[in-house]
């Protein structure tokens, strides 16, 4: 008779290596040190050295929007008794952003932006004004932009410890499990780091034979799976052979590219992500092999997905044996 145990990690689980979800939302939103440059954020030594390169002042912008919508929103997370944090901040503003360049619509969203215009003329004005105004769409486009490099600059650290995985070692050489289930909420590297010298494990890519690693979803026949639900900090969309090819890979080596990695952050904006590309693949497999397992363990998440949470839902009410 077949064993399958489940895990469900949060970021809870990769704090103790890499940083809090508290910690990295300070830091996110103080932007100390940080420089825009080749339409990348990074974090630098005497930033203002860099001053007139960012000729039309992103980083004090982005941190003003931060700011005002702070102020406007205030109460109401104060109701719900905890502070605002990176992902609702991404969420708010990635509401906006879809609004102004039409992704998704709505009325009341659209009110708020005429009145921000109008509000915080100021905040769209260039140091060169014959380079012209940046636009509400520019300015929360590289919000958007600018809390990813941030995460992304936070959570890709080669050398960060892995001892506080060994327990999944210790689950791994248990004869009486049949299959091992590994769902992560966490977009850093830890658990492929940890499970790099064991065959029995897939996380869902293989090898082109051209230096990349290829998502499939029909790549999960081995004892111990990873479906990492939001994305990874080295997930990229790599060149098919046509346009028309949607190539989900990892770089087997370092590489120097003007992409960002495909990583979902924020909150409710992801219930709409989950219906498309690898995101569609992960949350069919998410339910199948939840349905497939006898227990599941949840650690370090705090419930903060709907999305994740009615799957959770949907197995704890089917009947199993």
């Amino acid at each position: 008779m077949s064993n399958n145990i489940a895990f469900l990690f949060g970021a809870g689980v990769s704090q103790r290596s890499l940083i809090g979800t508290e910690e990295l939302t300070s830091k996110i939103f103080e932007a100390t040190n940080i420089v825009h440059l080749s339409s990348r954020y990074l974090e630098m030594e005497n930033p203002k050295r860099f001053d007139s390169l960012d000729i039309r002042d992103y980083v004090p912008k982005v941190k003003e929007l931060f700011n005002i919508i702070q102020n406007s929103v205030h109460d109401h997370y104060l109701y719900k008794k905890r502070g605002l944090n990176y992902e609702d901040m991404y969420y708010l503003i990635n509401a906006l952003y879809d609004d102004e360049s039409g992704e998704y619509v709505n009325p009341i969203i659209s009110k708020y932006c005429d009145d921000f215009r109008t509000q915080y003329r100021d905040l769209f004005k260039t140091k060169y004004p014959l380079i012209g105004e940046i636009s509400l769409m520019d300015l929360t486009r590289e919000a958007l932009n600018y809390i990813q490099d941030i995460v992304i600059m936070c959570l890709d650290k080669p050398n960060a410890s892995i001892e506080h995985l060994k327990f999944l070692a210790e689950v791994d050489s248990a004869k009486s499990i049949s299959k091992i289930n590994i769902f992560t909420l966490n977009h850093d590297v830890l658990i492929e780091n940890f499970f790099k010298k064991i065959d029995a494990f897939s996380d869902g890519f293989h090898s082109d034979g051209y230096g990349h690693r290829i998502w499939s979803p029909e790549n999960f026949n081995k004892r111990i799976s990873l479906l990492k639900l939001h994305g990874s900090i080295n997930w990229y969309r790599i060149l098919g052979k046509d346009y028309y090819e949607d190539r989900i890979g990892i770089y087997e080596q370092p590489q120097r590219n003007g992409d960002r990695p495909l990583m979902l952050i924020g909150s409710f904006n992801k219930l709409h992500a989950y219906s498309r590309s690898i995101n569609f693949d992960l949350q069919c497999l998410f339910a199948k092999q939840l349905s497939e397992s006898d227990d599941l363990i949840i650690s370090g998440y705090s419930f903060g997905d709907q999305g994740i949470n009615s799957r959770i839902i949907n197995w704890v009410l089917a009947s199993r044996n």
